[in-house]
């Protein structure tokens, strides 16, 4: 059944409201509307997950090192339009986001959808009145908990995501469609508006990238380019996770990079400071044979993994088998978070504390991708991940190229020596 509601307030009833407490820096969003080259490098922000509040609480993230946080995730409901996780129920971890965050000045941006909660994006931008229906519960529970934006995390208009997304050929268009209404909506036309993108534009129609996104560049603060996952186990082959340049590599290789994002977007109509750069603080691992780890004694930059249809487990927080939201069984990801990947108490790690590799780890630095990778020996297992001096590059990227500067997925992976080494190459952050 669908919920039809015409008016904001009437959906407000549905959320629990903040504490007065958290609610002064609710408003403080037009700064963060400016076009002018000022904003450039001045954006710090990552995302908290509600399913990682056990293991890294929200006490222990020091958030002034931030400027933005987003809260991980608001998901689309075909009930309610948008609702809570199963990890959040009754918003507890929301709740104390916001009131934490906003005691160091840390603003809190609301993201909606995520790899699995989009699946009713599409359906819900159909018509005029779900999307208004939409922008109204969205507006109603980014107000009750007191955030200064939204971002929307459509994984993919017009482009299957998880696996059983609605999808329709007219997504973008609705999509730009629903966010000029938010920006009318006396109600929400003062919030910060953000999106989560990949490295191309939205699909059009035909089912290609769209060549001008200028509309939507006029009702947008800024997009964050998910510049990560580039190449994971699914492929058969282990590169790069998170390229800062790939150009430079064969061309069968070349499948997407920070350069040639940024190079995308800007050429579609994007401001270089409405663009803000995704940055992992995790890295991917797959077995690969001693034969194919290595090329001319040195560590190969694209190996063949072995045996991709199991996969190997990544850190202690990865875990084993499950059934996604489409009934599909799922296995170990091989994700080590940077977190896990410092911490010398895990002896299947692959570097220490001070981001060295340990004794029988093999490591290379790729001059073109700008980012590491480590292989052991003895479990055969590969490592592609960032470090210290690839986040540094990122921040110099940053800099040099004008962007509004960077988000890091995700806040309980990172640490403060990466923190800071995008921050020290990023002269406009106003971050120690």
């Amino acid at each position: 059944m669908w919920l039809q509601l015409s008016s904001w307030a009437a959906l407000a009833a549905l959320f629990s409201p903040l504490p007065a407490k958290a609610t002064s820096l609710a408003r403080d969003a037009p700064s963060d509307s400016t076009n002018s080259p000022s904003a450039a490098g001045t954006f710090a922000g990552t995302w908290y997950t509600t399913w990682h509040n056990g293991r890294v609480p929200i006490d222990n993230i020091d958030w002034k090192k931030y400027t933005s946080v987003s809260y991980a995730f608001v998901t689309t409901d075909p009930d309610h339009m948008v609702s809570l996780t199963a990890d959040d129920i009754n918003g507890t971890i929301f709740k104390d986001l916001v009131s934490t965050a906003h005691n160091q000045n840390t603003k809190v941006m609301m993201t909606v959808g995520g790899w699995t909660g989009s699946k009713w994006f599409s359906l819900l931008l159909a018509e005029n009145y779900t999307r208004s229906n939409f922008i109204n519960a969205v507006g109603a529970m980014a107000n009750n908990y007191a955030v200064q934006g939204v971002e929307f995390d459509w994984e993919f208009p017009n482009k299957q995501g998880v696996g059983c997304n609605t999808i329709d050929k007219d997504d973008a268009a609705n999509f730009l469609l629903m966010l000029q209404e938010f920006r009318q909506n006396p109600a929400t036309s003062s919030y910060i508006l953000s999106a989560a993108v990949s490295d191309k534009p939205f699909l059009n129609a035909t089912g290609q990238p769209m060549e001008d996104m200028s509309e939507f560049a006029k009702v947008l603060d800024y997009v964050t380019i998910m510049n990560y996952d580039v190449w994971g186990s699914v492929d058969g082959i282990l590169g790069p996770n998170a390229p800062l340049n790939d150009s430079c590599a064969p061309s069968e290789y070349q499948h997407g990079s920070a350069e040639s994002a940024v190079d995308t977007w800007t050429k579609a109509g994007f401001p270089a400071d409405k663009l803000v750069l995704g940055v992992p603080a995790y890295g991917h691992s797959a077995a690969v044979l001693p034969n194919n780890a290595y090329n001319n004694s040195e560590l190969s930059i694209y190996p063949l993994i072995y045996n991709n249809a199991s996969q190997v487990p990544g850190d202690s927080w990865d875990g084993k088998s499950g059934t996604d939201l489409c009934g599909v069984p799922w296995d170990y990801s091989g994700v080590w978070y940077w977190t896990n990947l410092a911490d010398e108490s895990l002896t299947s790690s692959f570097i220490n504390a001070n981001g060295t590799p340990r004794d029988g780890i093999d490591y290379l630095w790729d001059d073109c991708s700008q980012t590491p990778r480590a292989y052991n020996r003895s479990s055969q297992v590969m490592l592609s991940y960032d470090d210290v001096r690839s986040f540094g590059q990122k921040g110099t990227f940053i800099q040099e190229k004008g962007l509004r500067g960077y988000a890091i997925w995700e806040a309980a992976g990172a640490t403060d020596v990466l923190i800071d080494a995008i921050n020290s190459n990023m002269t406009g952050s106003k971050r120690p």
